[in-house]
């Protein structure tokens, strides 16, 4: 049974939290990790009329699935106590369900005190640069190197990550099923996003690969992505003066579920969301919020021609822009087995 993978591929906020709890509602998998990111994500997911968010630990927990923060996070132990409390005051088990990697570095007072007081780029503010900075320049601290900062939690719920996915192998026979679990999104990566305007993490579905799980093991790669685009930072993102973004951000109710900051909107780039497809090497597609474009009425998106120029072009429906995306994305990217169209914020 292979291991599936659910990655963004803009901004963030694409989705991904709830194409995650549709998934794991099927009860296939062993278990949801996440590889990458930290305090700085924010997974919303609503059951029924509730609203739930997840930062840190993976929202498979939602569904009771055992979830595992992976070897590439940064974490926080404050941040993750309090949302340990706010999930359990839900109903919702935490503590027998949850393991956390022991090469998983801290995020201290000092990193978010630093990254508050030098935030050009306008990030979340969790201290997630400057922990990188201190990983890279093998200073930073392990959870190994300081287990009694999760004190909270049994001692058994720190692992090795590789060796515990051996072992289940070792007693099952059988790989472990893994619902992965990415954060922030491909415009955000390190690498591939617009920087400087990025995180200090890989946000591209290959580095789920760190984890120590085999190339082979992968299954289906569900690439998520909103009708339209939104980011929250410094950059400028979206024209003031475009009262169609305006009403996407207020029907769309864009605000950062991180931070509560406004979310800069903008129409659909599909030559970027093609890119983002083939790096991914996306097989199912899900582009979510086509009831807030149905809502606001207005049915455009950015394609670049072949001089290199991005065109704005109109459509006189929902139904006739997405064929035309659909088309455009099947006939650009032979792995793309299937692009779906969501307006429905509890599932596909």
């Amino acid at each position: 049974m292979p291991s599936d993978i659910v990655v963004g591929l803009q901004y963030g906020d694409e989705g991904k939290g709830k194409i995650v709890n549709f998934l794991a509602e099927r009860n296939e998998y062993d278990y949801c990790v996440r590889y990458n990111g930290g305090a700085n994500a924010g997974h919303t997911i609503y059951i029924g009329d509730k609203k739930i968010v997840t930062h840190q630990i993976p929202s498979g927990i939602i569904r009771g699935i055992i979830c595992i923060i992976g070897d590439n996070c940064y974490l926080d132990p404050v941040k993750l106590k309090a949302e340990i409390e706010l999930l359990e005051k839900n109903n919702i088990e935490v503590k027998t369900k949850l393991y956390i990697s022991n090469k998983c570095h801290y995020i201290s007072h000092k990193h978010i005190s630093d990254d508050c007081s030098n935030n050009i780029i306008g990030t979340t503010g969790s201290g997630i640069g400057n922990v990188a900075r201190d990983k890279y320049f093998r200073i930073g601290m392990r959870v190994s190197n300081n287990p009694s900062l999760l004190d909270f939690l049994p001692k058994s719920s720190i692992i090795d990550v590789s060796e515990f996915l051996i072992n289940h192998y070792t007693n099952n026979l059988a790989f472990p099923r893994l619902l992965i679990e990415g954060a922030q999104g491909f415009g955000l990566d390190i690498t591939h996003g617009d920087y400087p305007y990025v995180t200090s993490s890989h946000c591209i579905s290959t580095d789920c690969l760190n984890l120590g799980i085999p190339l082979s093991s992968i299954g289906k790669i569900w690439g998520i992505a909103k009708i339209y685009e939104t980011y929250v930072g410094s950059k400028n993102f979206q024209d003031e003066n475009d009262k169609i973004l305006q009403q996407l951000q207020i029907v769309g109710e864009e605000f950062g579920s991180t931070t509560g900051r406004p979310r800069q909107c903008n129409y659909l780039n599909l030559t970027n969301l093609i890119k983002s497809c083939w790096v991914n090497n996306i097989t199912h597609l899900v582009i979510n919020k086509c009831d807030i474009l149905e809502k606001v009425n207005d049915f455009r998106i950015y394609y670049t021609n072949n001089n290199n120029i991005p065109l704005l072009i109109s459509f006189q429906s929902l139904l006739e822009m997405q064929i035309y995306i659909r088309s455009q994305i099947i006939n650009s990217i032979p792995f793309v087995k299937d692009v779906l169209f969501s307006d429905n914020p509890n599932g596909i």
